[in-house]
């Protein structure tokens, strides 16, 4: 009995530093000036210019979507970790941890915006809070249908066995 806690601790363990990590990286990005952000965009953006070109998408309107979409999934990224390591620490109802990791990364947002405005060049919109609670949203519904899924895998496999007589 236990292995099941320690390898439990673990993965506990992992989730929580890789939310860490997240942060820190969206944080990070954050604190670079408005020349440096934009030249890493650009290099994104040079990868897919051949992609680009094929479907005539003009650059100048593929920067802005590339930069926005980057956010959205760094905080769908985050949003299924939080999701993931409350679920993990769950004390309350699943809707109180979705509902608590939809507050947590919204916070992180806040905070995100707050660091680019001691950034220099940079500034903070409202609507980029918006565009990153909407990846976080998404982030977390994935969490919710991940475990969805787990968890009718894990019934499927325990009637199996049960009924085999095993």
């Amino acid at each position: 009995m236990e292995q099941p806690k320690t390898k439990q601790r673990v993965y506990l363990l992992l989730t929580g530093l890789a939310v860490i990590a997240c942060i820190a990286f969206i944080w990070g990005n954050s604190l670079l000036p408005a020349a440096q952000s934009a030249q890493a965009s650009r290099s994104v953006l040079d990868l897919l210019d051949p992609i680009l070109d094929q479907l005539h998408i003009p650059k100048g309107d593929a920067h802005r979507v590339i930069r926005k979409l980057a956010h959205m999934s760094e905080f769908a990224l985050l949003g299924l970790l939080w999701s993931s390591l409350l679920i993990q620490l769950r004390r309350r109802s699943l809707s109180d941890c979705l509902f608590g990791a939809g507050t947590l990364a919204l916070l992180t947002a806040l905070v995100d915006e707050t660091i680019q405005l001691f950034s220099p060049g940079r500034g903070s919109q409202v609507t980029d809070v918006w565009i990153d609670f909407c990846g976080a949203c998404l982030g977390i519904l994935a969490a919710h249908i991940l475990r969805h899924i787990s968890h009718r895998i894990h019934r499927k496999v325990c009637c199996k066995f049960s009924s085999s007589g095993k």
